[in-house]
């Protein structure tokens, strides 16, 4: 890599895999050379916090940063930052929006029957710890927002965190409908 000279490098390697990446990234100096930017799973929380102060500075994107700054969000950070010591990854925000919504279309299918599930789910929308959600029923993809985030210092963290640096609505980073054009 260092050799190539690039501007930036965009790697995509989950878990060990990138947590070793970028360890060795920034060993080796190339931190100094070419950005490093990556898919939301090579720079989720969890992530950030394995790796520690090398991950300073790279960009990915997420589709849940805890660091998202609505009423919502904010009472769900607090509350599982309470119960568990350490603020929710993208798996734990996405996981409890999934079970949350699911309880709603439930309700309001009347029952937990699967075809009447997916038929109160169909065009629904819900309203996210990020923002709105909509549930298309042409391919069952949920439309949600996207993020752009850093992995920065922030004096209220013990560790780096996600900080937003662009935010998407969800038309703009989901495909239409069983294709690959973006609105």
């Amino acid at each position: 890599l260092r050799a190539a000279k690039p501007d930036a490098v965009f790697f995509f390697l989950p878990g060990g895999m990138g947590i070793n990446f970028v360890k060795q990234y920034v060993a080796a100096g190339a931190d100094k050379e070419a950005k490093l930017y990556t898919p939301g799973f090579s720079a989720d929380e969890d992530t950030i916090k394995a790796v520690g102060e090398p991950m300073a500075g790279a960009i990915g994107s997420s589709r849940y940063p805890f660091t998202v700054d609505t009423p919502r969000n904010r009472d769900f950070v607090k509350r599982f930052h309470e119960m568990h010591g350490v603020y929710p990854d993208m798996f734990d925000g996405e996981t409890y929006e999934g079970l949350e919504w699911l309880a709603q279309v439930i309700t309001k299918a009347g029952g937990d029957d699967v075809e009447k599930v997916i038929e109160a789910w169909e065009d629904s929308s819900y309203e996210g710890l990020e923002g709105p959600f909509f549930m298309r029923k042409c391919d069952h993809q949920a439309v949600q927002p996207g993020f752009m985030v850093e992995a920065a210092k922030d004096p209220k963290y013990p560790h780096l965190i996600p900080k937003i640096i662009a935010t998407y609505p969800g038309d703009k980073v989901t495909p239409k409908c069983r294709t690959e054009e973006f609105s």
